[in-house]
């Protein structure tokens, strides 16, 4: 038990800085069911070592005085953070994926990046703990946070680092105008491409057709399928014979920012994520991919 209360205490101590309040033993002990034995005994362990030092400050409570990451993190067993991005089928997640990859090549916490198209699936193995953290755009960060209590935040890129932008596609040659009774195609695992549908056919009586993301263009070019919402990006680098027409929407700058959404449950997470990605060098990053200065790793 007391490699736990290790555990424990040493993600609890890293979120905190000198001159910040110390939670007590007993809530300490309350919040991991833990004997108050225990909790001190590892407690006294840490200022042993030097990890945390503190002081008392009578009625008011206790205070850090100092806190020594380095020696937090080696009391943490698995330092292996999981998350998962969207398929990197186009340079700006190329080199998304680069910039994440490469913030924590010289980091004490390790990072492995699963791909998945479909926020829905990614949600999944979010809410299903197989994953520490997702990226999403935007837009559906902000639907999950309104439709899940438990979600947050981590961290928030500019715009046009997920997407430039997102584009209604049809097929070309054809009329760019969506009339009733068109058909729509739709990945309705993407929250992303549902609420942009919904929007741009609010006022029409149409069909929507829902498909895998990656039979839509194909689908457009035999008649499938009238229009869709697309990634201008993947149009633009494989060259689509498709008609495109621009969205004009609040949502769609939202939509083209990058967002990392995890659990509230997870300072942690949050913390290591935020410490360790400096987003400056992240774009920089991003920049050189889309260039070809440098080939994606991830």
């Amino acid at each position: 038990m007391r490699g736990l209360a290790l555990t424990f205490l040493a993600k609890k101590y890293f979120l905190l800085e000198p001159s910040d309040r110390v939670p007590t033993v007993e809530e300490f002990c309350k919040e991991a069911n833990m004997s108050q034995g225990t909790m001190q005994s590892a407690i006294n362990i840490l200022k042993k070592e030097g990890a945390i030092s503190t002081r008392a400050r009578g009625h008011l409570g206790t205070f850090v005085e100092s806190v020594n990451h380095h020696k937090l993190l080696s009391y943490i067993g698995n330092r292996t953070l999981l998350g998962s991005l969207p398929l990197p089928y186009t340079k700006k997640y190329e080199g998304l994926a680069t910039g994440i990859y490469k913030a924590f090549l010289n980091s004490e916490i390790r990072i492995s990046l699963s791909y998945m198209n479909g926020s829905q699936k990614r949600l999944s193995g979010l809410l299903e703990n197989r994953n520490n953290f997702i990226i999403t755009s935007g837009l559906t960060a902000d639907y999950l946070i309104k439709n899940y209590d438990s979600l947050e935040e981590f961290l928030v890129l500019p715009k046009q680092t997920y997407v430039t932008k997102h584009i209604l596609i049809y097929r070309k040659g054809s009329s760019s105008q969506i009339k009733d009774n068109a058909k729509i195609g739709v990945d309705m695992n993407s929250i992303d491409y549902t609420l942009l549908t919904k929007y741009v056919t609010k006022n029409h009586n149409v069909k929507l057709i829902n498909m895998p993301y990656n039979q839509v263009s194909k689908s457009i070019e035999e008649g499938l399928i009238d229009f869709a919402i697309w990634n201008r990006d993947e149009v633009v680098e494989h060259n689509y014979p498709l008609g495109i027409k621009e969205i004009s929407c609040e949502s769609i700058d939202r939509a083209s920012q990058a967002v990392i959404v995890g659990k509230k449950k997870d300072p942690f997470v949050k913390s290591i994520l935020q410490r360790t990605i400096d987003v400056d060098k992240l774009l920089d990053t991003q920049q050189k991919v889309l260039s070809g200065e440098i080939l994606p790793e991830y």
